[in-house]
């Protein structure tokens, strides 16, 4: 039979029949049909419907049960693996086991050519082709991103299996490259989720005018985009399309009258000079991103072998660190604040250490925002402002009566609501003086939420406990902390320290916070002192509160209490 392009005008049948005389009446009930213009094509068997279906376009194929020395179902079984072309098997005969064999090899439905009809046929037709319209658009749903029509996590991972599959065959290179949208979660939160929505649908467009037809931008969910770049000859590619990347996600997103700005952070693998495995190179990106947040955001990070290395030792620390607290692992040590005027321990320093069963203590920086991210910072905070005051107490059993000692809480802490009822029980719990209890905050802690904290604050200081405003000068907002706040205390940052007495600019700024803090009555306590020079300098301008590895560095309670008997302690607080 010769072959005669299809016109793709109306719909588009194929006949597959071994008998003529059948095909023919087949061929006659389908020109019947009003309801649409059928184009119809004969396949008279096996061998040769293999080949037309191969070649052809069609919208419906209809299968006759027998085909010579083959029947329907083999060719069903064949070709529906390879085409989502509706199937319709007919037969001379029905019967239900015939009916079930043909369903489960592929066919949409099935007909007994005794029933055939314009009508029957053409409620057939149409319910094969709204049945492959609904599986198209169930098979989109369970492949594409519904906000954005980018490949979801599912066509994502296939995608990426056959890039790699083909890398390998052609000895090409792909990137893979992770994208998170800094800043996204406080557009979300601040101007609501239909904004945000609107904001990744923008991101997605942006996203896909930077890349290739060959690449595939996919939304793995929320703000994180995932991109292959697919047969690269040289991995240096890569490094374009991420710079445009980070152009095209800078420039001002405009919604409602107003712009909103937000940034992107990307994490670069390759394959294969970094692994040709999925699941490694998937990791090696995201680790790659979450370095470039690190560094800074508004750029991209390659993968480096260290990277791995560091993850590995974070992933230790999680471990470790869910566990700290039951296993009593963590210590605090005690820094002496001195009243230099008399050389006398005026104060102490509560500062958290981690003590592994190894031996190694953990200063604060290297797991407190692990604590963060693990939701843990609460229960570990309450434990160091309740070990804190026990401590204090035995002290004061012991003989060595320290004026006052200072707790740093987190933003979490002073954010739970719960905070204060919990520092109510354990001050009547471990019969601590309130009054000799002062709590240090930085100002970020003041700022997330300052009604909130201003409320818990003056329900602390109800207490009689006092607050220290940590960090003094490091922040946008100190003044303004001052001055809205119930602040007692204030603590000159090391920053400004560190430059005394030879930095000018530092000296003017650590005299005019002394001299401001004294005008609204507050005490002021210099921290990071190491040399006679500073101390002098702090002291000649009224700051006589200091502390430092001058005088002292955090140690443990029993070396403290011999710190005290050295130096001494002043009478009450000063």
């Amino acid at each position: 039979m010769s072959e005669v392009p299809v016109q793709r005008s109306g719909l588009n049948i194929l006949v597959v029949d071994d008998d003529e005389d059948d095909y023919l009446i087949t061929r006659q009930i389908c020109n019947r049909i009003q309801e649409v213009k059928i184009n119809v094509e004969w396949a008279p068997g096996y061998d040769p419907a293999l080949e037309q279906i191969s070649a052809g376009e069609y919208d419906v194929i209809l299968i006759d049960y027998r085909l010579g020395a083959s029947t329907g179902i083999e060719l069903l079984r064949e070709i529906t693996p390879h085409t989502d072309v509706p199937c319709i098997l007919l037969t001379g005969q029905g019967g239900r086991e015939v009916d079930l064999e043909a369903m489960e090899s592929g066919a949409t439905d099935y007909l007994a050519k005794t029933e055939l009809s314009p009508v029957v046929l053409e409620r057939t037709l149409r319910y094969a082709l709204e049945r492959k319209r609904a599986e198209e658009r169930l098979n989109r749903l369970a492949l594409y991103d519904t906000l954005t029509g980018l490949a979801n996590r599912s066509l994502f991972r296939d995608r990426l299996d056959r890039e790699l599959s083909r890398a390998t065959r052609f000895g090409h290179s792909i990137a893979l490259m992770f994208i998170d949208l800094d800043g996204f979660k406080t557009v979300n939160d601040t101007l609501g989720h239909d904004v945000g929505d609107e904001l990744i649908k923008v991101a997605a467009n942006r996203l896909s005018a930077c890349t290739r037809q060959i690449d595939t931008v996919a939304r793995l969910g929320g703000d994180e985009f995932v991109i292959i770049l697919a047969g690269l000859e040289d991995t240096h590619e890569a490094i374009p399309v991420a710079e445009r990347i980070l152009v095209s996600l800078s420039r001002p997103f405009h919604f409602g009258g107003q712009d909103v700005q937000v940034t992107g952070s990307i994490g670069i693998t390759f394959y294969p000079d970094d692994s040709n495995d999925a699941d490694v190179l998937i990791k090696n990106a995201d680790m790659a991103m979450y370095s470039a947040k690190a560094n800074g955001r508004n750029g991209f990070e390659l993968y480096r072998t260290e990277m791995a290395i560091k993850a590995a030792r974070q992933l230790d620390l999680q471990r470790s660190l869910r566990h700290a607290l039951d296993r009593n692992e963590f210590v605090l040590h005690y820094q002496p604040q001195i009243d230099v005027t008399s050389g006398k321990v005026c104060g102490v320093e509560a500062l958290l250490r981690w003590q592994r069963p190894s031996g190694e203590l953990i200063a604060p920086g290297d797991f407190m925002p692990v604590l963060e991210e693990m939701h843990l910072i609460n229960d570990v905070g309450d434990w160091v402002v309740k070990d804190a005051c026990k401590q204090f107490r035995s002290w004061w059993a012991a003989k060595v009566p320290v004026p006052r000692i200072s707790v740093n809480v987190s933003r979490a802490q002073l954010r739970r609501r719960g905070f204060v009822v919990t520092l109510k029980e354990c001050l009547a719990e471990t019969g601590m003086d309130p009054t000799c209890l002062s709590l240090e905050l930085t100002e970020s802690a003041l700022i997330a939420d300052d009604v909130l904290a201003d409320t818990m604050l003056r329900e602390i200081t109800a207490l009689g406990a006092t607050i220290a405003l940590d960090d003094f000068g490091t922040g946008y907002s100190s003044l303004a902390c001052l001055r809205d706040f119930p602040i007692a205390a204030l603590k000159i940052d090391r920053a400004f320290v560190k430059g005394l007495p030879d930095s000018t600019a530092d000296a003017a700024l650590a005299t005019t916070i002394v001299a401001m803090a004294q005008a609204m009555g507050l005490r002021v306590i210099a921290e990071g002192v190491e040399t006679k020079e500073q101390a002098e300098f702090l002291a000649a301008r009224g700051c006589n509160l200091q502390q430092g590895f001058l005088f002292s560095r955090a140690v443990p309670p029993d070396q403290f209490v011999e710190e005290c008997k050295r130096r001494g302690v002043t009478d009450g607080p000063i």
